[in-house]
């Protein structure tokens, strides 16, 4: 896939491709690192979630939608306020904005990570709920998790 092959997304290509279990990829029979990929993750219904999201520029931003176009991956993008001006800036990206949820994580974080959860994953929501919860509501406990996403063998 062409859109993931350029220096414009190296940024987003690289979290990615530190997040997953690429053991697999051979530069030669797999080309390069976007495509691959998209290959590994199309259809496997995993969730991206981009903290602090509202840092992402606009290129960044697109990267993300085109990854969701090719994998059909969701994609939740957490972030201030300014995250959405940013998208609302965007008609075609605005557009596709499916959950909006503004959230004051001191009260209302568990509350929120179920809403979300319920919405974009409805069969693992009540399974997840208590981890959701939990990451959300304590401080550092994303970065805490450290655990690496192992993706099924295709």
């Amino acid at each position: 896939m062409s859109r993931f092959s350029g220096s414009d997304t190296n940024g987003i290509i690289t979290a990615i491709w530190r997040q997953i279990d690429t053991s697999a990829y051979r530069r030669k029979r797999d080309g390069n690192r976007g495509s691959f990929l998209v290959e590994r993750l199309k259809g496997s219904g995993r969730m991206l979630i981009i903290d602090n999201a509202h840092r992402l520029t606009r290129v960044g931003r697109e990267a993300l939608f085109d990854f969701h176009d090719a994998t059909g991956c969701p994609i939740a993008l957490i972030g201030n306020p300014e995250l959405l001006d940013a998208i609302e800036e965007n008609d075609q990206q605005f557009s596709r904005v499916g959950v909006r949820i503004k959230a004051d994580l001191k009260d209302k974080a568990g509350e929120a990570a179920g809403e979300l959860l319920t919405r974009v994953w409805p069969e693992a929501a009540t399974d997840l709920l208590d981890l959701a919860t939990t990451v959300v509501t304590h401080h550092g406990r994303l970065r805490a998790c450290g655990t690496r996403s192992a993706l099924p063998a295709s």
